[in-house]
């Protein structure tokens, strides 16, 4: 079984990490762009503030980063033809090529992320020990 690091906060609560949530913060992580760590961090603290609304922490990651938020792709109510922002900067042809990048994965994350290619198929993800008991 893959184990995932759990996010502690100071009111004694935590939250046990899953693949899909380490996945969405990977891609948010890089393509947010930044120091990671404090990309991570903000993530964290805000989803601790509004986690009663989002049933995981990948779920929010998702609403919150732009570069992985499904309405902001080209295809998305904010960028398609018609959409709010359709034509202008946050819809530019760069933001949505990151964005495209961002949805699709590609094999760069990993080096950017500093990780070695892939040698498992657990949602792109390196897999900590069971016995790791890491918590951000």
């Amino acid at each position: 079984m893959t184990v995932f690091a759990r996010i502690r906060f100071l009111d004694g609560s935590s939250y046990r990490l899953s693949a899909d949530d380490v996945l969405w913060a990977a891609r948010s992580v890089v393509y947010e762009g930044g120091d990671p760590a404090a990309t991570l961090w903000t993530l964290t603290q805000r989803w601790y503030m509004a986690r009663a609304n989002y049933p995981s922490f990948g779920v929010f990651v998702r609403a919150f980063s732009q570069p992985v938020n499904p309405d902001w792709r080209r295809d998305g109510k904010f960028c398609r033809p018609g959409g709010q922002y359709n034509g202008k900067p946050n819809c530019s042809a760069a933001a949505l090529a990151t964005r495209d990048k961002a949805d699709g994965f590609g094999s760069d994350i990993w080096r950017r992320c500093g990780f070695g290619a892939p040698t498992h198929s657990t949602r792109h993800m390196r897999q900590l020990p069971a016995t790791d008991s890491r918590s951000w």
